[in-house]
């Protein structure tokens, strides 16, 4: 009898640990080769951004930290002063990593 419940509480512990996966999972990480840059609004206004067919607004004297892949387009989402929607602001490359962009 105590054998037997003994064996039933290790069959439930076990039970209860995840598995891991073994076929057609890389366990190795891959390089992130995204690209993180900050984009500064120091106007008064709020400017409306479009990453990656997503919309975003950056608010006035304040900062957007976007991650994104190499080749990203940055485009106006809104009516702006010097810019009109769709205008590239900016497209993303390794240089530009960890760096501010201020939006005029």
């Amino acid at each position: 009898m105590i054998n037997t419940s003994l064996a039933v509480l290790a069959l439930a512990a076990a039970a209860s640990f995840p598995q891991l996966p073994t076929k057609g999972v890389h366990l190795h990480p891959q390089p992130d080769t995204r690209v993180t840059v900050t984009l500064r609004n120091p106007t008064s206004f709020f400017e409306d951004v479009q990453i990656d067919g997503r919309s975003y607004t950056v608010p006035a004297h304040r900062g957007l930290v976007i991650k994104a892949p190499a080749g990203t387009l940055v485009l106006a989402d809104g009516p702006h002063s010097f810019h009109h929607r769709g205008d590239v602001l900016l497209q993303l490359n390794a240089a530009l990593d960890n760096t501010a962009i201020t939006l005029k």
